[in-house]
């Protein structure tokens, strides 16, 4: 009789297959991840993480657009986002080929601004051509002899800007023609804004892409500022204005106006002159 000197000689007993026990995930009405979930494992295994990746994005932006201040929101109304799997590009939905300012004080401390612009729509998505007024007076008058306008007037408290009431100004360009240039006309009116102290200023926000703006600045006779100074800064960072050699600027001084030409202004920068008596 063999006796069995190692287990390999010993018979064993047969090993029984451990059983998977397959696990649901209940999906519930009340379980929309689960339902999206489901639907994403219907689709093929190739497409599955880009369309999850697509939903976490546009999840993850929506996000950040909800808590944008207003302020924020108005930068982005004249701007297209448009993006490949390559590369992400801004394209402009108007563009100014042509702004100007005109702003003429009266003996009151208040202004008529008139803005005379060249614009074009460049897509369908354009639908209006934004400016801003801000005023330290009261509520301006405000009109458009070419466009119909809608007005909002900013409720947010600005963080680091000058104490200013603003007001978004919209006109409707729906109906106008792609790529081809258009003329627009904004007047505002306002009152008490030049209060005579000893340095002012008056500036314009650019909001459009713009190719040539004109900032002219017409004083009552016999009442004309000097001391001039040129200024920049980002809308967001106005305690940090950038100052300009007039040297290097295209200005032209007559007996009781100053005008300033700038060639591609930086969006969403204010630009200033600003003078004392």
């Amino acid at each position: 009789m063999n006796t069995p000197n190692n287990k390999a000689d010993t018979p064993q007993p047969a090993k029984k297959k451990a059983s998977k026990a397959k696990v649901k995930r209940a999906v519930t009405p009340n379980n929309p991840f689960g339902l999206f979930m489901n639907g994403v494992r219907a689709l093929p295994r190739w497409i599955q993480w880009p369309v999850i990746t697509l939903v976490v994005i546009a999840a993850g932006a929506a996000s950040i657009w909800a808590t944008l201040p207003d302020s924020s929101k108005t930068q982005l109304i004249s701007q297209y986002v448009f993006s490949t799997s390559s590369r992400t590009e801004i394209f402009p939905s108007v563009e100014h080929q042509e702004a100007k300012y005109e702003i003429a004080l009266d003996e009151k401390g208040g202004a008529t601004w008139n803005l005379h612009f060249k614009f074009r729509r460049l897509r369908e998505e354009a639908q209006i051509l934004a400016d801003m007024i801000a005023t330290s007076g009261p509520k301006p008058e405000i009109y458009s002899g070419t466009h119909s306008l809608k007005i909002k007037k900013s409720t947010e408290a600005v963080k680091k800007q000058p104490t200013l009431d603003r007001y978004l100004v919209m006109a409707d360009i729906s109906k106008e023609a792609l790529n081809e240039d258009r003329p627009a006309h904004i007047r505002y009116i306002t009152s008490g804004g030049f209060t005579g102290t000893p340095r002012e200023w008056g500036g314009v926000l650019v909001l459009q892409p713009t190719r040539k703006a004109i900032v002219k600045i017409v004083f009552q006779p016999g009442k004309m500022g000097k001391d001039f100074e040129l200024s920049k800064h980002s809308w967001s960072a106005p305690e940090n204005p950038t100052p300009l050699d007039q040297k290097n600027e295209r200005i032209n001084v007559t007996a009781n106006a100053i005008q300033w030409e700038i060639d591609y202004p930086q969006l969403n920068y204010v630009y200033r002159i600003g003078w004392t008596w």
